[in-house]
């Protein structure tokens, strides 16, 4: 196990260097097809759920996008280990104000319609017009997700129209964003500071 999670990391690495430094927008080194997340999210699926935990030994949705964040990408994040004392129902409103004020520092690449203008609400969710525009996110992008009832959970971009989640009681994940429940939950797209080119 230990030699396949540093060969998986060492692939993720060079691959990560290419395309200036950042993983190219589809396909990785090795040919991976377009629709298939990059071969350096394999490093991260199954880590098991922790509630503020930020290490390969437990993680919650924050630590689970600050692991390949650092690890494959090069850039570092706050741990945000403490301002909330639980995920999920129980200290949304405390999750939700952490997240308002990191994403301010993350250049925005795609935003819902509301989300951009608090003013104009939607009267129906399921209208296509109301969704986050998606195609110009890349691995490493951060996915902002309504859930229970505010902008609480956060995934990465893995490739392919995936991405690298998880939720309470479950071990971390990659799946589609494209359709599906999370289609319709995300709310905005942001880029780590250090992967925007001039």
């Amino acid at each position: 196990m230990a030699r396949s999670l540093a060969a998986a990391l060492s692939n993720a690495r060079d691959v990560s260097r290419d395309a200036n430094p950042h993983v190219a927008r589809t396909g990785s080194a090795g040919g991976t097809p377009p629709d298939q997340p990059q071969a350096w999210a394999r490093a991260y699926i199954g880590l098991p759920w922790k509630e503020l935990g930020r290490d390969r030994a437990g993680v919650d949705c924050w630590g689970l996008v600050r692991l390949p964040l650092l690890e494959v990408f090069g850039c570092d994040t706050p741990l945000h280990d403490t301002g909330y004392v639980g995920c999920g129902r129980r200290d949304v409103s405390n999750i939700a104000a952490l997240i308002a004020a990191g994403k301010g520092t993350w250049p925005v690449i795609a935003e819902a319609p509301y989300y951009r203008n608090q003013a104009v609400r939607p009267t129906a969710l399921t209208d296509d017009y109301w969704l986050c525009p998606i195609g110009d996110e890349r691995p490493g992008d951060l996915l902002l997700i309504r859930q229970h009832g505010a902008e609480s959970h956060i995934a990465l971009v893995a490739g392919g129209g995936h991405m690298l989640h998880i939720e309470e009681g479950t071990d971390s994940v990659c799946e589609s964003y494209i359709d599906g429940q999370w289609r319709r939950r995300i709310v905005g797209i942001y880029r780590h500071p250090r992967l925007v080119h001039p």
